[in-house]
């Protein structure tokens, strides 16, 4: 639009005015020439945003407009609609001229003819314009001005304005202790974007490191008038106020510390400006000066100074912090006062024997703590003489000094210093280590010095306190080493029966090298010393020793001053092993016309695991060797046993045994035995037991004669009867019983029944070859028949409920069985428990009728009474009663309470030594 004369225009506008403008009419005056075109008129907002304003005519209405785009490369003009050139170089050489106002380089360009590039760091036309505040100080677009990237807190794309930021600091309160309320002022602030969120920030105020905290981080509420579109403020008036509370808390201050605390604004895309120009707001926080203070105040003092020493602890994290520290002294009736930083503070140029009052406080963050309370301190006394007559006795590493108090002391008190310092060791290089030196003081005229390192030279001084020293050089003796000689690179070495070792030596410095001394033991006996000796070589060597065993080397040190038992190297070393010795008891137990059954026993010493056996035989020229598994013997299960067959009959044989162990490849020492392949006479059967025994069988075990001499066919057992109870039955022949044998059995056994109850039977047994071997002959009784337990006692027991005897178990069939009543020898009654304890003492001696006994009743039990036998017998139990009866010792203790119980009514009957029990239960009853 082009104005040819003067012309005004009124015109609304709503924008980010003055307070006082809001809501009101203002006139713009535009005054146009003959050549200059009016394109638009804009402000800009409380955002940072270019307005422009539509022009219409009075009243007409108008629509705001934001300017966000401006030319770019190869382009120019009001709306940017013209094109420098269609070729390459664009705009450059290009000259653009506005009537009366002049010409320009294209923007990108400067110079006479327009063709030279703006320099780094300009841009627009003729480079006039200085580009924002690019990230890394680079260049921005010469045409445009945009930089690629903007220093954090700088508003893109031009970079010159920096995001918004609050133009009051924050307020802050400071109560309770630890914590300070900060309120953020968000009416006014500058820059540009769209803040939406900000950021509470504090540091302490005197850090070195200046760095600021985040703490925490908030939403702006739309109704804060910094979180509402500018042109709309008119929603809010006096009358009604936006109300939100953005206060937040700062927890975990240190008391009585200066802090800043500023407020962050973040933009939508949370960028933010954070640069030190940002308001913040310093504030002292909350902490207490104590009203009473103990600053553990303490000094010491020379002859012409003193020195004091305090600490000021807080109590309590509420205390303010120190900043310095106020030390008073009184001279001459004034408090002179001097200000410190440290926890010290010495005065010097003082005369001796100075008396002076002291007293110090603590300035904090709030003001002056209390006083100390006051201190009396004294400068020593001038310097004393020296000691005399210093000398010393020691014991190995002991020393005791002794030494006279300076000339003019008198009665007085002194405190004398000592010191003393290693100056070498005689027996070594080593130098002198933590106990080469060290300073003691004491009040009296002797010290004794421990600790000290043996066979060496010290110097010792000793003075009175501000006195000149005395010196005297002092060595201590030889003691027993602490010295360790140290495992050697060199491997030991070992054989069967020997053993080399070697070890280093190492510097010794508690005396004169003697020797060493060894000493060897077995690995799990240190009791019992195998071999001990003296070297002075770093070696030994021990012969005679056992295979395949482990030992255990000591080697100390010995000095002139002898050895140390608990100083010593421990060097484990083993033997190796070694063949087996010979086996044992190498026997032929059976021969054959084509066999020789061999028997043997492991050697004592195998140094290892058996493997094999080699068995080696011949006849004349004919020699034969053979490898057998190590098999055990059936009937031997602990021996081994092996049978040579397709050999001559009749021939002598000449039999070697070794055995092989699974550690060396050799056999071990052969045993040997000479014997003829031909059968002859079976020895007798061995361990021959009866068992199983009743009234009318037994059984009858053996094991395998030791010597069969031969090939065993079959066993033979002959059973007669000798004697009977029932004399006119007496006595019965059986026929005779032979056992086959078809194999070497460990055990055999036959049970022989169709017996007479309470009868004695004469057994013979023998083994049989080709010929009968001798036998065995053992006399067997069986016991009494069982009888009916005709009369049952009556027992008084207190219970919880009623209980019976259960029937006797069903008796063999015997017509004449009363001829055998003389045999009943006892009727008992047993309590029996409700428990199967290990071991529990019955009281029974006789282990036939106990082993009895546990069979039959299985649970726990023991004698309560010994019967008659007779009808009416009555047995009250809980009597107390303990006696020593024929077969157990009686106990009859009171029943426990709630225990289960039952009562074994039992009867024996005894012939010829072994006993018959019958017995007959009662039913379970809990005790009263």
């Amino acid at each position: 639009i082009f104005f040819n004369e003067l012309t005004t225009k009124v015109v609304q506008i709503t924008s980010a005015l003055h307070e006082s403008l809001k809501g009101k009419v203002v006139k713009v005056v535009i005054e146009a020439s003959y050549c200059i075109q009016i394109q638009r008129i804009s402000s800009c907002n409380s955002k940072g945003d270019l307005i422009s304003l539509n022009l219409e005519e009075q009243g007409a209405a108008f629509i705001p407009t934001r300017i966000n785009t401006t030319c770019g490369r190869n382009s120019f003009g009001m709306k940017c609609e013209g094109t420098c050139s269609v070729y390459s170089y664009e705009c450059k050489g290009l000259l653009l001229c506005v009537p009366k106002l002049g010409c320009q380089c294209a923007p990108g360009f400067f110079g006479e003819t327009c063709e030279e590039e703006c320099k780094v760091g300009s841009y627009g036309n003729d480079c006039n314009q200085i580009c924002g505040n690019c990230e890394n100080n680079s260049s921005c677009d010469i045409c445009t001005g945009y930089c690629e990237t903007c220093v954090p807190g700088y508003y893109p794309p031009y970079c010159k304005d920096t995001y918004s930021v609050v133009l009051d600091p924050p307020e802050v309160r400071t109560s309770p202790y630890h914590e300070a309320i900060v309120t953020p002022l968000l009416e006014n602030y500058k820059g540009k974007g769209s803040p939406n969120m900000f950021q509470v920030q504090y540091k302490e105020s005197e850090e070195a490191n200046n760095i600021w905290i985040q703490y925490t981080s908030h939403d702006i509420p739309i109704d804060t008038q910094l979180g509402l579109p500018h042109l709309h403020l008119d929603l809010f008036n006096d009358e009604n106020p936006p109300k939100n509370d953005l206060s937040v808390v700062i927890k975990g201050l240190k008391s009585g510390i200066l802090y800043d605390v500023r407020v962050v604004l973040f933009d939508s895309n949370f960028n933010s400006y954070q640069g030190e120009d940002v308001p913040y707001t310093r504030f002292l926080s909350s902490c207490t000066v104590p009203k009473k203070m103990d600053y553990n105040l303490t000094w010491e003092s020379n002859t012409t100074s003193f020195s004091l020493f305090w600490d000021y602890q807080p109590s309590n994290l509420n205390w303010c912090g120190v900043k310095h520290y106020q030390v008073s002294r009184k001279e001459n009736f004034k408090w002179i006062h001097q200000t410190v930083y440290d926890n010290t503070f010495t005065l010097h140029n003082l005369l001796p024997e100075t008396n002076m009052e002291v007293k110090v406080r603590a300035y904090t963050s709030t003001g002056f703590a209390p006083y100390s309370s006051i201190r009396n301190v004294i400068t020593k006394r001038r310097a004393l003489g020296p000691v005399k007559a210093l000398s010393s006795s020691y014991i190995s590493n002991y020393i005791l000094l002794y030494w006279e108090a300076p000339e003019n002391v008198g009665d007085e008190i002194v405190n004398y210093h000592l010191s003393y310092q290693c100056r070498k060791r005689l027996g070594c290089s080593l130098n002198c280590g933590p106990n080469g030196k060290e300073e003691l003081v004491t009040s009296s005229t002797e010290k004794t010095l421990f600790s000290l390192l043996p066979f060496t030279q010290y110097i010792i001084s000793v003075s009175a306190e501000g006195g000149p020293k005395t010196n005297i050089i002092v060595g201590t003796k030889m003691s027993v080493p602490e010295e360790i000689v140290s495992f050697s690179k060199k491997p030991s070495v070992s054989t069967n029966n020997s053993i080399t070792v070697y070890w280093e030596p190492v510097e010794i410095c508690s005396g004169f090298f003697n020797s060493y001394l060894y000493q060897l033991f077995k690995v799990g006996d240190k009791e019992r010393i195998i071999f001990e000796g003296h070297t002075r070589n770093a070696e030994i060597t021990i012969n005679d020793l056992m295979a395949k065993t482990d030992y255990l080397l000591y080697v100390f040190i010995e000095t002139k001053a002898g050895w140390n038992k608990e100083k010593y190297l421990a060097i484990n070393i083993s033997t190796t092993s070694t063949v087996p010795e010979a086996v044992e008891n190498l026997t032929v137990y059976k021969r054959g016309r084509n066999i020789l059954g061999l028997r043997w026993g492991q050697p004592k010493k195998i140094y290892g695991t058996i493997k094999s056996f080699t068995i080696a035989y011949k006849y004349g020229k004919d020699k034969n060797i053979k490898s057998v598994d190590p098999t055990p013997c059936v009937a031997w299960p602990d021996m081994f046993c092996h049978t040579l067959e397709n050999l001559s009959a009749h021939k002598k044989y000449t039999i070697s045994v070794a055995a092989r162990n699974t550690e060396v490849s050799a056999d071990g020492t052969f045993a040997s035995i000479i014997d003829i392949t031909k059968e002859g006479t079976p020895g007798v059967p061995e361990d021959v037991k009866v068992i199983n025994t009743t009234s009318v069988s037994f059984a009858i075990t053996w094991k395998y004669p030791s010597f069969a001499n031969g090939i065993i066919r079959s066993f033979l057992m002959n059973v007669e009867e000798s004697e009977q109870f029932e004399t006119e039955k007496c006595c019965q022949i059986y026929p005779l019983t032979e056992t086959v044998v078809t194999e070497e059995l460990e055990n055999y056994s036959v049970e022989i029944s169709g017996l007479h109850p309470a009868s004695t039977y004469t057994v013979s047994l023998s083994a049989k070859t080709v010929s009968f071997g001798p036998s065995l002959t053992l006399t067997v009784n069986t016991r009494p028949p069982s009888f009916p337990i005709q009369h049952l006692p009556k027992v008084n027991v207190n219970t919880q409920q009623k209980w019976t005897w259960l029937p006797q178990q069903t008796l063999e069939k015997l017509n004449n069985r009363d001829v055998f009543l003389p045999l009943i020898k006892a009727n008992i009654l047993l309590v029996v428990l409700n428990s199967t304890t290990p071991g529990f003492d019955t009281g029974f001696e006789d282990s036939f009728i106990e082993g009895d006994l546990k069979t039959y009743i299985k649970n726990d039990f023991y004698l309560a009474a010994e019967c008659l036998g007779t009808e009416n017998t009555t047995v009250t139990i809980g009597t107390g009663d303990s006696i020593q009866t024929k077969w157990a010792t009686l106990r009859n203790p009171n029943l426990i309470k709630d225990q289960v119980y039952k009562f074994a009514a039992v009867q024996i009957s005894e012939y010829s030594g072994i006993y018959n029990l019958d017995i007959i239960f009662s039913t379970s009853f809990i005790a009263a």
